[in-house]
């Protein structure tokens, strides 16, 4: 693998012939974070599990002053950048931790390969085998003192609803917003379930955004936040149309009962 260089656009170091571009091109040159209704503002406390090199964690700390920021990293050369690129935006608010967001404390095994640097998982098996420390979500807000979550990205390929079934229920109440990956070639329905879920802790799927790039899988927005019946029905049908293959995560959230509220 080539050393990283770095990015004077995006203010970031990444590795050329790997993921990192695609990865970085997602967070800055298609901004798919970046949705009405998802705004990191001022003194926001942003949850980052997944954050591989950085990407959505810069974007983050820039998006507005004394943002605080807890991102999780397992796989150690994506850690290494990671921390690399938070030291060179000379961000005091971050902190990283070197470990896998799952459904309990411990270690696991966790597959890579060496140039699908963004597709680390607990369950597709690469060229590359490493065991890594695990943490639950509940002991990230335990051991942090986190009252108050106004961001929660998840992006654990094919972990995140390990990481939320296992999330007791009132902690959820603690979290503003959400926006997570989902993987149905990992997880068959793993969209419609995840979406589910999302309904059954009080949260309104506010849309959903399938990847440009690989079938499969895409983004779930959703938040705490109350939304109009003609609102979610506008989401409704906006995406439907635009997009057919978020038909099943809309049903989803409607057959909830928390896409539309009143």
């Amino acid at each position: 693998m080539k050393p990283p260089v770095f990015d004077k656009e995006r203010r970031l170091y990444y590795r050329p012939g790997t993921c990192d571009n695609l990865v970085t091109d997602e967070v800055f040159g298609g901004r798919v974070y970046s949705r009405p209704g998802f705004e990191i503002g001022e003194g926001c406390l942003v949850i980052d599990i997944g954050a591989n090199i950085g990407a959505f964690a810069l974007y983050a700390l820039r998006a507005a002053p004394g943002v605080r920021l807890f991102c999780y990293e397992p796989e150690r050369s994506n850690f290494d950048l990671l921390t690399r690129n938070l030291a060179e935006g000379g961000f005091s608010g971050a902190k990283a931790f070197n470990c896998a967001v799952l459904d309990k404390k411990g270690r696991s095994l966790l597959y890579s390969s060496e140039n699908q640097t963004s597709g680390c998982s607990f369950f597709l098996r690469g060229e590359c085998a490493a065991e890594v420390e695990t943490v639950p979500l509940k002991d990230i807000f335990d051991e942090n003192g986190i009252r108050a979550c106004g961001f929660l990205k998840i992006d654990a390929e094919g972990a995140e609803r390990a990481i939320l079934e296992n999330l007791p229920t009132a902690y959820f109440s603690l979290v503003d917003r959400i926006v997570l990956e989902y993987h149905n070639y990992i997880k068959r329905g793993d969209g419609l379930a995840l979406a589910a879920l999302l309904g059954r802790r009080g949260f309104a799927v506010d849309s959903v955004l399938p990847s440009d790039r690989v079938f499969g899988a895409g983004l779930i927005f959703a938040r705490r936040a109350r939304v109009s019946r003609l609102l979610a029905a506008v989401n409704c049908f906006k995406y439907l149309l635009a997009v057919p293959k978020a038909f099943y995560l809309l049903l989803a959230g409607l057959r909830s009962g928390r896409m539309l509220t009143s």
